[in-house]
C-alpha cells in the first residue's frame, strides 16, 4: 500500500512540475509573441512614416517641376515676343515712324514678363511661408484696398475699364491677415479682374461689415470662371479652359 501511495504521489508530482513547465513556456512564447508583435507595428508605423515621407518628397519633387515647367512656359511666351519686335529694329523693317510703336510694345511685353515672374515668386513664398504667421498679424482692409487700387489703376485706365468701388464701411476695420498675404491677394484678384475684362468693361470694389468679419467683394464683366472649373480654383498652376482658348498669359 505504502509504495503504492509513493507511486502515486511520484505521479501527480510529475504531472505538476510538468504542468508548471509547459505554463511557464507559454507564459514566455506569449510574452516573447507579443514583444514580436509589438516590434512588427512599430516597424509597419516606420515603414508607413518612411512611405509617407517619400510620397511628400515626390509630390514636393513633383510641384517643383511643375513650377519650372509654368516658369519656364510663361517667361517663353513674352521674351520671344520682346525677340521678335527688337529685330524688327534691328534689321531695319520697321520705319522711323513705326519705331515708336513698337518700342511700346516691347516695354508692354516687359512688363507681362515682370508681372509672371512676381506672380512665380509670389506662391512660392507663399508655400514657405510659416504656417502661424496670421495670428499676430492685423490689417487695416480700407488702406490696403486703396493702395492695392492705385497701383492697378494705370493698367485698368490704359485699358479703358470703368473702376468702381465702396470702401468707406471698411475704412477703419482690421483683419488679422498678414499684410504682405492681403496685398498678394488683393493684388491677383484684381489683375485678374484687369486681364480677363475685355476693354470697355467694368470691375466693381465693395466691402462691407457685420462686426464679426469682413465681406471683401471684386466683380467684374470679364469670361469668369466656369461651374467645372471652381473646384480647382486654389489649385497651383491650374487655369481655365476659356483663359487657355483666349490664349491669355497667366500663372494660373
Amino acid at each position: 500500500g505504502v509504495a503504492r501511495y509513493e507511486s502515486w504521489k511520484f505521479v501527480i508530482t510529475g504531472i505538476g512540475i510538468l504542468a508548471a513547465g509547459i505554463s511557464g513556456t507559454l507564459y514566455f512564447t506569449l510574452q516573447i509573441s507579443s514583444q514580436l508583435d509589438a516590434q512588427e507595428d512599430e516597424l509597419q508605423r516606420t515603414n508607413d512614416a518612411l512611405r509617407q515621407s517619400q510620397q511628400a518628397v515626390d509630390r514636393l519633387e513633383a510641384k517643383r517641376s511643375q513650377f519650372l515647367r509654368t516658369a519656364s512656359h510663361q517667361l517663353k511666351t513674352p521674351l520671344t515676343g520682346i525677340e521678335t519686335l527688337a529685330g524688327l529694329i534691328r534689321d531695319g523693317v520697321v520705319g522711323e515712324d513705326k519705331t515708336r510703336d513698337v518700342i511700346a510694345r516691347i516695354i508692354a511685353r516687359c512688363q507681362d514678363a515682370i508681372i509672371q515672374v512676381t506672380e512665380l515668386l509670389t506662391l512660392e513664398r507663399i508655400e514657405h511661408a510659416p504656417k502661424d504667421r496670421h495670428g499676430h498679424s492685423l490689417t487695416l482692409v480700407g488702406p490696403a484696398l486703396e493702395r492695392m487700387l492705385r497701383q492697378t489703376e494705370q493698367r485698368a485706365a490704359t485699358k479703358g475699364l470703368h473702376v468702381h468701388n465702396s470702401l468707406d464701411p471698411c475704412a477703419s476695420e482690421t483683419v488679422a491677415v498678414d499684410e504682405r498675404d492681403f496685398d498678394d491677394c488683393i493684388g491677383n484678384l484684381l489683375d485678374n479682374a484687369i486681364k480677363y475684362t475685355p476693354a470697355g468693361g467694368t470691375i466693381t470694389v465693395y466691402c462691407a461689415s457685420d462686426g464679426a468679419g469682413v465681406t471683401l467683394t471684386i466683380r467684374d464683366t470679364g469670361m469668369g470662371i466656369a461651374m467645372e472649373s471652381l473646384d480647382d480654383v486654389f489649385e497651383p498652376f491650374q487655369r481655365g479652359n476659356e483663359a487657355l482658348a483666349a490664349n491669355i498669359g497667366g500663372s494660373g
